[in-house]
């Protein structure tokens, strides 16, 4: 009898220290953007994640984008930095991104990492969107064709004249 209660004992404190364990919060880093960056075009958001078992996912200015990530890129460097712990190699993930869908302007990226307890931490990164005009996201531009005229110059070249963007005359 001793020796059966020894062993369910001994089974419960190892069950219950691998759920404590597994009940960590993740550890996350994101790489890109850094806090501050400017963006253009199609840009790649990225980093690592370790105990992340349930879902990483990308938000921009509190708008969530795409599904969530998955993640299990090769990550040597997290590796050397966290010895010894598993998933360490495989914890990048990467998320691309058109900055046309934003204004020009300050925008703020937030990357969560669960857990399967549905534990999270979060990190954020404000960043600057510069597009060069006529690269915003079409539904940004404000596209005047009224009193405008079109010119074919060569077969590579067409010029358009008194064409008003966003309020602005152009030719």
């Amino acid at each position: 009898m001793r020796r059966a209660s020894l062993l369910f004992v001994s089974l419960f404190l190892n069950v219950f220290a691998i759920s404590w364990v597994c009940a960590a919060p993740p550890v996350m880093f994101l790489d890109k953007p850094a806090d501050h960056d400017t963006l253009s075009g199609i840009v790649t958001f990225y980093g690592w994640a370790i105990g992340a078992t349930g879902e990483i996912r990308v938000f921009v200015d509190d708008d969530v984008i795409g599904v969530p990530l998955g993640y299990g890129g090769d990550r040597p460097d997290v590796e050397a930095a966290f010895p010894g712990t598993p998933g360490a190699d495989r914890s990048g993930f990467a998320a691309a991104f058109n900055s046309r869908r934003l204004s020009n302007g300050l925008h703020m990226v937030r990357v969560r990492a669960t857990n399967a307890q549905g534990e999270f931490v979060e990190q954020l990164a404000s960043f600057s969107v510069s597009n060069a005009p006529g690269d915003e996201h079409p539904a940004t531009v404000g596209l005047d064709l009224r009193g405008s005229q079109a010119k074919v110059i060569d077969a590579h070249t067409l010029l358009l004249e008194n064409v008003e963007v966003n309020g602005e005359r152009i030719t």
